[in-house]
């Protein structure tokens, strides 16, 4: 996706659509830290999978 902003800004030359490119490429890269931060842990021999905000409220 960040590629589509890319080229409309290598395209167009306009900050405006660097800025959409800069905005997409953080989003991504939160996005990322949060699915990264998904666990799996091991409960009575059982895999569970713990998302960030359960991790959050325990």
């Amino acid at each position: 996706m960040e590629e589509k902003y890319w080229k409309r800004f290598m395209t167009s030359g306009r900050i405006e659509d660097y800025l959409y490119y800069r905005g997409m490429k953080v989003c991504m890269g939160i996005m990322r830290k949060y699915r990264d931060m998904e666990t799996v842990l091991a409960v009575d021999g059982r895999e569970k999978k713990t998302s960030v905000s359960e991790g959050f409220l325990n």
